[in-house]
């Protein structure tokens, strides 16, 4: 699949990082005053954890937020708090672990013939970070790369289950993989699905699914880059851009009503990045106000559209990113539908 080169160097990645900050910071917030047992978030496409010089790890990575944020809200948390990060490429996952180790200290490793799992505190300064005291942020690697083993067995939760604290645990895993089975009733979730390739999500469809089955909280943020080089509209119409339309539905389809599906494209951006968030209804005006100042930053403006709000607008969001306006045209016209 080809990958795309400016992935996490672009100039819309500061912006992205902002708006991922800000989004799981309320999430984190709120968790502990709707009754959330613990936060789980998932990375499922962790990159290899290296900020860009003119940020640093905890604001721009998407691994070092989901950490922060996590560790940070210890205290307000019922039980020990997971990270789980996936990444599916071998020499990217050789880069994330030293990435990793210089801000959260040595990892316990698990070696590929025998796995052994412990866990020893990192060397993070809590002070540094505003983390409250002895927060107990641990944290575990996997070097495997197996394609029938699912991220985070049921035997690796018991432990995090008897531990109090932050449990990080990073796997060389295609995220589609991921494991949900450590989600119990009362967790607050998040999914950060950002694009193993150009082609593809990190996401499997039924994962949205799967999670409101075990838990009703559940927040995702997934990226979308439609015209870039190599991208799904440079494909035949009926080849990989049609299966973007399935796997937008799959996540509008497994929604309840109080969670609605927002679309922020872009604009005038010949690459046509866009992002997909779902959020509770009630974060509709929040969410769309922290997106907009995210890219304003950095000299840029959003479409946006909510799918519960206005249907219709969302689907042509969606056409406008996945269609030419040949095809757009023709549709209209009736000579196909989607």
């Amino acid at each position: 699949m080809p990958k795309c080169q400016d992935v996490g160097r672009s100039w819309r990645t500061p912006a992205k990082n902002k708006a991922r900050k800000n989004l799981v910071s309320r999430i984190t917030v709120v968790a502990p005053q709707i009754g959330a047992r613990r936060l789980v978030y998932y990375d499922l496409s962790a990159g290899n954890a290296k900020s860009s010089e003119d940020t640093n790890f905890w604001e721009g990575t998407s691994p070092g937020i989901l950490i922060d944020c996590t560790a940070g809200a210890h205290e307000n948390m019922q039980a020990a708090s997971v990270v789980i990060l996936c990444e599916q490429n071998r020499k990217t996952f050789a880069e994330l672990i030293p990435n990793l180790t210089t801000h959260l200290g040595t990892p316990i490793e698990a070696s590929p013939d025998k796995v052994r799992f412990g866990y020893v505190p990192g060397s993070v300064t809590t002070r540094e970070r505003g983390w409250c005291p002895g927060c107990g942020l641990f944290w575990a690697v996997e070097n495997r790369h197996r394609d029938d083993c699912l991220a985070t067995p049921q035997h690796r939760i018991e432990l995090v289950e008897k531990h109090r604290g932050v449990h990080v645990f990073a796997f060389c895993q295609d995220g589609k993989t991921a494991d949900v089975s450590i989600i119990r009733p009362g967790d607050c979730t998040y999914f950060d699905n950002d694009t193993n390739s150009l082609l593809s999500w990190a996401m499997r469809p039924a994962l949205i699914a799967e999670v409101l089955r075990r838990t009703w909280m559940c927040t995702t943020f997934s990226t979308l880059g439609a015209n870039a080089s190599g991208g799904p509209k440079r494909t035949s119409l009926n080849g990989e851009r049609l299966g973007w339309y399935d796997r937008v539905e799959a996540i509008r389809s497994a929604l309840p009503d109080r969670i609605d599906l927002g679309l922020f494209a872009i604009e005038n951006d010949c690459e046509q990045w866009a992002y997909l968030a779902s959020v509770p209804t009630a974060w509709r005006a929040k969410t769309e106000a922290e997106m907009r100042s995210a890219f304003n930053a950095v000299g840029a403006t959003l479409q946006r559209a909510w799918c519960q709000q206005d249907g219709a607008a969302f689907k042509a969001l969606l056409d406008r990113l996945f269609l030419t306006r040949k095809e757009r045209t023709q549709r209209e016209e009736g000579l196909f539908s989607i």
